[in-house]
């Protein structure tokens, strides 16, 4: 008997709603949540579940366990965070199981940690830019960018051009749930970032024919820098300097971190300048950087 999906489906909706209006959540993470929790339903479709109140613990333990073998394990906690958040919602509302979710068993490992790169590497994919046309321009800056100021995608593609703020060589950022915050940019950064916005930007800008742009970043059409496009930036340029393996622009982000931790940078400040809520979120930065000297110790030191 398949499920009646309305009486399903609603309340995932007037929670995504929720998220965006009480939360502040950016379009991103309301279509990650959507998407989470629409495969849940999928789970359910051949249950017979009518309303969410109805949902027992062994429905609960089964969609904990669904597409845990396929899924990366960051990926599957993800999932179930979404769904965490989903049941506290109506538990909130008084349209939610009377049950508690089983605890989940997945713990994170070393191979979950932050990828990043070597100075050397990094400094190779940001010279890898070599055709310094509007478009190269373009990626060169926003590849800079991003690593010297330690941006996420979202923040880049959204930023609007009046929110460099040159006489004070800072970048106004907005972050997670619509919160602010004020970066300062490297020189060299700041170079880069000045030759797109003099000799490629207002190239771009003229080829939409739509009036003046507001966004920082344009694609070859004038019009805003999408997501997608910044990937294909970044792994293009990881391409072009050798380097083999799987490169993100949250590896930039990442790297940005290691290589402030590295140079003595005090972890509150990291946390700031990365717009992590949770000091707890910044600390991974430090398991990395002590198993980097870890690992150089257990190769290098005569009694290791």
């Amino acid at each position: 008997m398949e499920a009646n999906l309305t009486s399903l489906t609603e309340p995932i909706l007037d929670f995504l709603d929720a998220l965006r209006a009480e939360k502040g959540a950016s379009p991103h993470t309301i279509a990650a949540y959507r998407l989470d929790l629409d495969r849940m339903l999928e789970v359910l479709r051949e249950s017979g579940l009518e309303s969410w109140q109805q949902l027992s613990a062994l429905h609960l333990m089964q969609l904990e366990t669904h597409g845990a073998e396929k899924e990366s394990p960051a990926t599957h906690r993800r999932r179930l965070a979404a769904l965490r958040s989903f049941l506290k919602y109506l538990k909130r509302h008084n349209l939610g199981p009377s049950c508690a979710l089983p605890k989940s068993n997945l713990k994170r490992s070393a191979h979950l940690l932050p990828k990043w790169l070597p100075r050397q590497d990094l400094n190779a994919l940001l010279e890898s830019v070599a055709e310094l046309d509007a478009k190269g321009l373009r990626d060169r800056a926003l590849l800079e960018l991003i690593y010297g100021c330690g941006l996420r995608v979202s923040e880049a593609t959204e930023m609007e051009l009046d929110w460099y703020i040159s006489s004070s060589h800072v970048l106004r950022v907005l972050g997670k749930r619509s919160k602010t915050r004020l970066i300062p940019i490297p020189k060299e950064t700041e170079v880069w970032l000045l030759r797109y916005l003099e000799a490629a930007r207002p190239k771009l800008a003229s080829a939409s024919g739509q009036g003046k742009a507001v966004w920082m970043f344009l694609n070859d059409h004038g019009r805003q820098l999408q997501r997608q496009n910044v990937y294909k930036v970044v792994q293009n340029a990881a391409e072009r300097a050798g380097i083999r393996t799987p490169v993100s622009p949250h590896t930039l982000r990442h790297s940005y971190a290691i290589h402030l931790l590295e140079g003595g940078a005090d972890l509150r400040v990291v946390q700031e300048l990365l717009g992590h809520e949770s000091l707890e979120t910044t600390q991974i930065y430090t398991q990395l950087e002590t198993a980097r000297v870890k690992a150089e110790y257990l190769k290098r030191h005569p009694r290791a």
